[in-house]
């Protein structure tokens, strides 16, 4: 374990705001000065990436996608378009591609440095966008939610088992010597995600393809295990894809890894989010727990052999990447809002009655009546829990920060916060649709007009739902009674929750179409449900006993 980071705030202090600042700088300068040592005795090579390059270097031969989704770019007076780096394995890659000539496979290399992403913890990518862009445009400088640090390195050229654990030790070392105790595994396999999106394009009706891809990212990016089910229950070919995988190199990497760390909490998830797309075969995350013991995500990688297909070459590839470890380091966390006990968050409103009802039901109980007080916070009998009574809109974030270990929230806020949580429950209470509503003989001015002016508290829910019906539209965001938008003409239609349909009718407004179905889950920060699973389990069997959950819709 490395030691605590030397102090010389004293050097400064006539200098009002700089101590803390320069000890900051001081600690992350001892973590990569730490990295480097550990990753040369793990004989890997350093490399200095660039911290820009021309976008174009990361368009897809083959798809001719950008494959560097949706980071921060600039234009230069030439008008190139140039991107900053927002992903330190793409970049890695263009670096060994650079350099081919030199490069002797298989090579290792390590690297340290800033990452610009924006922050989606803020809600959709777009959302980040905004707010950094408008920070800019105040001339506030430099967006703390577009700067991070992260430490990575990469294996080209090994296709073998062994180049996996070789990177998997130096994530694990790395972690230790970052100070970092008590580390939990998560290992997936990214063929499975590949089977069923392969199955997918093979079976798949051509007009209902885009959809259930979009359904079948969605559930791995979420975790919620009910969606699967019923994907599955409704399309054979996805649960005959999924059984015919072999785990044989899954087995026998688990067994490898726990014979060599014996001091990992080693499981496998074959739902883990980070299965798709990029990856080709064994993934892994990394958590550790911080001062009061609630897991926190440190990092993740895995294999990715497919990637450099995109650019003409074969070249085998696994790496990791690991962020800045100071929020998990932080000694004074506790004051900082954090706490051992286990926080729900409560969304006020609709519901509040039924999520108490649930909790009731698996002895979760708290000490005063939330609508009885004005109280935010409100201890549980039993004392283990608390509960944050919010907003249902703000139910998402307390979740992303993990201020909340854990709620009872509707997949309308998850979905359009596109949070980073697991729903291993789905309730049978709740639940809603999303509908695409106007005035009566309104719908077919949606298709005449140009880019008819959609009003709506979901952006991307309905950005997702009608870019799938070939529709291109406006958005006008509302935050209170969307029905009034298209009441008054401001809007050709609306995008809306619809329980009764009695607030509608009682607009003079009528249903376009049906886009989707809404539910009820619970909802955990993936830390909460790695360290509690079997809590969870006993909780949904118990619900299910009380027909709260519909039996066997949940893995």
């Amino acid at each position: 374990m490395m030691q605590e980071p030397l102090s010389f705030a004293h050097a400064f202090s006539n200098v009002p705001g700089l101590p803390k600042h320069g000890e900051a700088l001081f600690a992350l300068r001892r973590l990569e000065h730490g990295y480097r040592e550990l990753a040369h005795e793990h004989g890997f090579t350093e490399v200095n990436l660039p911290l820009v390059a021309p976008l174009a270097r990361f368009r897809s031969l083959l798809t001719r996608e950008n494959l560097l989704g949706d980071g921060p770019r600039f234009i230069d007076p030439q008008g190139l378009e140039w991107a900053l780096r927002s992903d330190m394995t793409a970049f890695a890659v263009q670096f060994v591609l650079d350099h081919m000539s030199e490069v002797k496979l298989p090579a290792r290399i390590a690297y340290a440095g800033k990452v610009f992403a924006y922050d989606k913890g803020t809600g959709t990518e777009q959302a980040g966008a905004r707010h950094a862009q408008l920070h800019l445009n105040l001339g506030l400088g430099s967006d703390s939610s577009l700067e991070s640090w992260e430490f990575g390195a990469e294996i080209l050229g090994e296709g073998e088992i062994h180049a996996d654990l070789e990177v998997l030790s130096l994530a694990s070392a790395t972690a230790r010597r970052f100070g970092l105790g008590r580390l939990t595994l998560v290992v997936g396999d990214a063929r499975i995600a590949r089977a069923l999106f392969a199955a997918t394009e093979t079976h798949a009706a051509p007009s209902e393809r885009a959809g259930l891809l979009q359904a079948l990212r969605k559930a791995f990016a979420t975790g919620d295990r009910h969606r699967f089910d019923e994907l599955f229950a409704s399309h054979p070919f996805l649960a005959e894809a999924s059984a015919s995988l072999s785990t044989k190199a899954v087995d026998t990497f688990l067994a490898a890894v726990r014979e060599r760390h014996d001091d990992l909490d080693v499981r496998f998830d074959p739902w883990s989010r980070r299965t798709q797309d990029f990856y080709s075969g064994i993934t892994f995350e990394i958590f550790a727990q911080d001062a009061v013991g609630k897991l926190r995500w440190l990092g993740g990688g895995g294999r990715y052999d497919t990637y450099f297909s995109h650019f003409g070459h074969d070249v085998p590839a696994v790496g990791f990447m690991m962020k800045d470890p100071s929020s998990v380091l932080e000694r004074d966390s506790v004051t900082k809002g954090a706490t051992s006990r286990v926080r729900v968050a409560l969304p006020k409103g609709r519901l509040l009655k039924t999520a108490l009802a649930a909790l009731a039901e698996v002895g979760i109980v708290p000490e005063t009546d939330p609508e009885a007080t004005r109280r935010l916070v409100i201890p549980s009998r039993c004392g283990e829990y608390e509960f944050l009574l919010v907003k249902n809109t703000d139910v998402g974030s307390y979740l992303d920060h993990g201020m909340a270990d854990f709620a009872i929230v509707g997949s309308d806020v998850l979905d359009e916060g596109a949070l980073q949580v697991v729903r291993p429950v789905t309730f049978t209470f709740g639940r809603c649709k999303i509908c695409l509503a106007g005035k009566p003989g309104g719908a077919e001015r949606l298709r005449w007009r140009r880019r008819p002016r959609v009003a709506t508290k979901y952006e991307r829910l309905a950005e997702e739902a009608l870019r799938l019906r070939g529709l291109s539209f406006d958005v006008i965001p509302l935050q209170g009674s969307v029905e009034l938008a298209s009441v008054i003409d401001l809007a050709d239609a609306i995008v809306d929750l619809v329980e009764t349909g009695s607030t509608l009718r009682e607009n003079g407004l009528v249903v376009y179409e049906d886009l989707g179905l809404t539910r009820v889950h619970l909802a955990c920060t993936r830390g909460f449900h790695y360290l509690h699973g079997a809590r969870v389990d006993s909780w949904r069997t118990a619900w299910e006993n009380s027909g709260l959950v519909e039996k066997g819709t949940s893995s």
